[in-house]
């Protein structure tokens, strides 16, 4: 279930972000067809890692990776400022990157540890809004 959820955000809001940033999507397409969309890919993408454990433990991994890194981004942006722009984003990538391969070679550990971050992240978000 874990491995169907994380696909399953992972490529909604991958279409729902193309849609926010891309001007060039958002020509004839209303809102419905875009949670309809959104909602088409995040159930493939969820489907995909529930029976392909790899891709499911690789995109765990990535996930896991993001979520530390941007907590730590967050804590040192509060204390001093990150002036070169491209420092938070291949911060996200190189630690996404090495959780990624982490997860595929320790599954049961980083298995654990992601269901861990994700669940206490919905709970933040949750309580946050």
């Amino acid at each position: 279930m874990v491995m169907f959820l994380s696909g399953f955000m992972f490529g909604t809001t991958s279409v729902l972000l193309l849609y926010h940033t891309e001007p060039v999507l958002d020509i004839k397409l209303g809102p419905e067809t875009k949670a309809g969309l959104g909602l088409g890919v995040g159930v493939l993408c969820g489907l995909m890692t529930m029976l392909l454990p790899a891709v499911g433990l690789l995109f765990s991994g990535l996930q896991l990776g993001t979520l530390l890194s941007l907590v730590a981004l967050v804590v040192v942006g509060q204390f001093c400022s990150i002036s070169p722009v491209w420092v938070p984003p291949s911060t996200i990538l190189v630690v996404s990157i090495i959780t990624a391969v982490c997860t595929l070679l320790w599954q049961k550990l980083f298995s654990i540890v992601f269901t861990s971050v994700l669940g206490a992240t919905t709970v933040i978000l949750c309580v946050d809004y």
